[in-house]
């Protein structure tokens, strides 16, 4: 089975758009914040795409 995007956390709102939840972060602080608390909460994996825009991303193969 394919990983499956959970959410995009942004500091860039106009850069972003999709099938996904989208959080958007005042700065650079919140979005790593933001980004590794989801991280924990959702059981995903936190990756940085650049600066601005961090991915969650579900490698699980059961079923939620």
């Amino acid at each position: 089975m394919m990983a499956r995007i959970v959410a995009l956390i942004t500091t860039r709102k106009e850069d972003v758009a999709g099938g996904a939840p989208i959080f958007i972060a005042g700065n650079r602080a919140e979005l790593e914040k933001t980004a590794f608390m989801l991280e924990k909460l959702l059981d995903c994996g936190a990756h940085e795409l650049n600066h601005s825009l961090f991915l969650l991303v579900d490698r699980n193969t059961g079923d939620h």
